[in-house]
């Protein structure tokens, strides 16, 4: 018995997250189900979004999936990224401290990781900043076990 295949492009949500057919195989869009977040959307004030939604570690988890999987179409794959912001901040370092270091893409991850973190000394319950935290502990991992 075969399954038929769905058109190019046919959009579906699973668990809060959006996929897309890509002729191929289901590939996440980046999108997620609207109000899992409470980062104002474009048009909307500065705390505009302020509850405090709960958030299980599942669906952060694919909240985090989903982010980082699209992020790719814009910023190019996260070793590839993470080495062109190595680079801007070494030579920030160099020209602002007179300081020399060699950051790696893994550094980077690390660093806004704890970017994240001091966000989160702030606001604790900043559902966004615990999303992107996950996502840039997955992007490093990845970049430090890649062979």
């Amino acid at each position: 018995m075969e399954t038929e295949k769905p058109e190019f492009g046919t959009l579906k949500w699973v668990k809060g997250i959006e996929y897309e057919w890509d002729g191929h195989c289901w590939q996440v869009t980046g999108r997620s189900e609207p109000g899992l977040t409470n980062t104002p959307r474009r048009g909307e004030p500065e705390g505009s979004r302020d509850r405090k939604p709960k958030l299980d570690k599942s669906a952060l988890l694919d909240e985090a999936k989903a982010t980082v999987g699209g992020r790719g179409k814009s910023y190019g794959t996260p070793e590839d990224n993470f080495a062109r912001i190595a680079s801007h901040w070494a030579t920030f370092l160099i020209n602002a401290k007179d300081v020399s270091v060699d950051l790696t893409p893994g550094d980077v991850a690390i660093m806004m990781a704890l970017m994240k973190i001091a966000r989160l000394e702030n606001d604790p319950k900043h559902v966004d900043s615990w999303v992107d935290l996950a996502g840039y502990a997955a992007c490093g991992a990845e970049i430090e076990t890649a062979t």
